[in-house]
């Protein structure tokens, strides 16, 4: 009897013991399994087919409630862009701080300050219900925040894009940096003109900083000069206000060293606080007066036109599209008429 309930015991054991290992091989592969079934969503060459001219140096975020599903998309997302060959992730670091509540725009502002990049490639999961597979909603955006391009891929399913032949002209129309007269956005496809009165504008926004104008034509020499020399000023105003502060100290201890009671006969330490003040009330105006702005107006205009060529360029653009189309095909040039014995006789000129 004894032998039995010993055998028993072993038997029931061993049970739990093959159960207990079952449950943790299942949740072990659980997540493995999501991240595969992410792999067959995103597809490779379908990302391919969404390169927007210009702006191929990305970087991707996964936003939103943070979860183990949420950083296998962004994964799978990330593998199947460089995996393309035409994206160049920037990058590819899975973890990231980012607070679950803020939105798009807030998302784009902080990936624009902090890395040099052409689009924000944005992943944000919705749970299915019942059951039912995950969705990751994509979003691209430019840098200063106009949505590129979005779309959706449910888990597990490929990935289904719908490519249209693109519009070259409608596009460098949206991306090159266009004047701004009377506070509104030229966007035209007449010649550049800019207007010192206006300002500049990229992707239906107004440029209002110098730093957000570097930032549209991709010159972060320009950025990295002009925040250089805007932290030197911000570092020479404020070792003048502390000299400023130092001055006021020796007046004051000057004036009233007597016991608290004011005196109106400096010495030495009264007349050393006017120095130091007078010098660093000098030094913060010089400072204030630097302009961290590496370009004038004038250089300005040259460089957003220059940036505008290269789009043209880019976009693979005529050099003149109204002479193009002018000259390309049959033209007509003249049409005369003469009678005739019979009728009246038709005379087309041109070339073909």
């Amino acid at each position: 009897m004894l032998k039995r309930r010993v055998a028993n015991l072993s038997r029931l054991a061993v049970q739990g013991l093959v159960i207990a290992v079952g449950v943790a091989l299942v949740l072990v592969a659980a997540p493995s399994a999501s991240a595969a079934s992410w792999d067959r969503s995103f597809d490779p060459a379908a990302l391919g087919s969404l390169v927007i001219p210009g702006r191929t140096r990305v970087t991707l975020v996964a936003a939103g409630k943070p979860s183990s599903a949420l950083d296998d998309a962004r994964l799978a997302l990330g593998a199947a862009l460089k995996a393309s060959g035409k994206w160049t992730l920037v990058d590819a670091d899975l973890v990231r701080d980012m607070d679950p509540g803020l939105e798009d725009t807030e998302v784009v502002a902080l990936e624009r300050d902090a890395r040099d990049v052409e689009a924000i490639w944005i992943v944000r999961l919705l749970p299915g219900r019942s059951g039912a597979p995950a969705t990751a909603i994509v979003t691209l955006y430019a840098p200063l925040g106009p949505l590129l391009r979005a779309f959706e891929v449910t888990e597990g399913e490929p990935m289904r894009v719908v490519t249209s032949e693109p519009d070259h002209q409608a596009e460098y129309l949206r991306q090159r940096i266009s004047p701004v007269r009377d506070g509104r956005i030229d966007t035209s496809a007449s010649r550049e003109v800019f207007n010192s009165d206006g300002g500049f504008a990229k992707d239906g926004v107004r440029l209002l900083e110098p730093r957000e104008l570097y930032i549209a034509l991709g010159r972060y020499d320009l950025l990295r000069d002009y925040d250089s020399v805007a932290e030197d000023r911000s570092m020479a105003t404020i070792i003048s206000g502390s000299v400023i502060f130092v001055g006021v100290v020796l007046f004051m201890q000057d004036v009233f060293d007597n016991g608290g009671l004011p005196s109106l006969q400096l010495g030495a330490l009264g007349i050393s606080g006017i120095v130091a003040g007078g010098l660093g009330a000098v030094g913060v105006v010089v400072a204030r007066t630097i302009d961290p702005d590496p370009l004038d107006w004038a250089g300005k205009v040259e460089a957003a036109t220059t940036y505008n060529g290269s789009l043209k360029k880019r976009l693979a653009l005529p050099t003149d599209a109204r002479h193009e189309s002018r000259t390309r095909g049959a033209r007509v040039t003249s049409v005369g008429m003469s009678p005739l014995s019979d009728g009246l006789g038709l005379t087309v000129g041109g070339t073909f």
